[in-house]
């Protein structure tokens, strides 16, 4: 435990110390109301970088992840302004995500394109969809429901703390997130000792 805990030590210390500073010389720092809109401003970063670390411990990148978070917001944000039920919103624009991960995983596993190229490109279409998508749509009148959900302070923190629930459970309790280790560590070993790596990669990328 201590090995694999001494790497983290100075990253940890050094947020400490930048906090400490901001905290002591920037009085508006030490109010509520910043730190709450901290919490608030990083939680889509925070759950963007719980899905990707599960790929980046497989020895995967993925430059299209901020692309698709803009495809499967203004998919989600186009299925509210038809007024269908949120929780088939919510569904369509994590298809819509699910899809993109989906492509990239099979380009990445079948075609030999190396991850940096292929991500590459879905972060241009992805990009190119959304905006083909959104174009001309006032992305605001949400119900209420969907609102408590994406904006303010309990809906986001509440999906962001789950997100790394389920992503520390993944890693730590599952096939899966050994599968993903392993990959990470040596993919011809991985491969010879049995692991599905093609199939397992795709996964990760969806």
């Amino acid at each position: 435990m201590k090995k694999h805990l001494k790497p983290l030590l100075g990253p940890l210390i050094g947020l400490v110390a930048i906090n400490a500073v901001f905290f002591i010389l920037a009085p508006t720092y030490r109010q509520p109301e910043a730190i709450r809109d901290i919490l608030e401003q990083s939680t889509v970063l925070l759950i963007m970088a719980t899905g990707t670390t599960i790929m980046l411990i497989s020895g995967q990148l993925d430059l299209s992840v901020g692309s698709i978070l803009a495809l499967v917001a203004v998919v989600t944000g186009s299925l509210l302004l038809m007024e269908m039920p949120v929780w088939v919103c919510i569904l369509g624009g994590l298809a819509a995500g699910t899809l993109c991960g989906l492509i990239n995983g099979l380009v990445v596993t079948f075609t030999g394109i190396p991850t940096l190229v292929a991500t590459l490109g879905m972060m241009m279409a992805a990009r190119g969809v959304a905006n083909m998508i959104g174009m001309g749509k006032d992305m605001s009148r949400f119900p209420d429901q969907f609102k408590w959900l994406g904006a303010g302070f309990v809906g986001p923190v509440i999906i962001t703390v789950l997100a790394v629930i389920v992503m520390w459970f993944i890693l730590s309790k599952t096939r899966l997130g050994f599968n993903a280790y392993s990959i990470g560590g040596n993919r011809e070993v991985a491969r010879l000792s049995g692991i599905p790596v093609k199939f397992n990669i795709v996964i990760f990328y969806c």
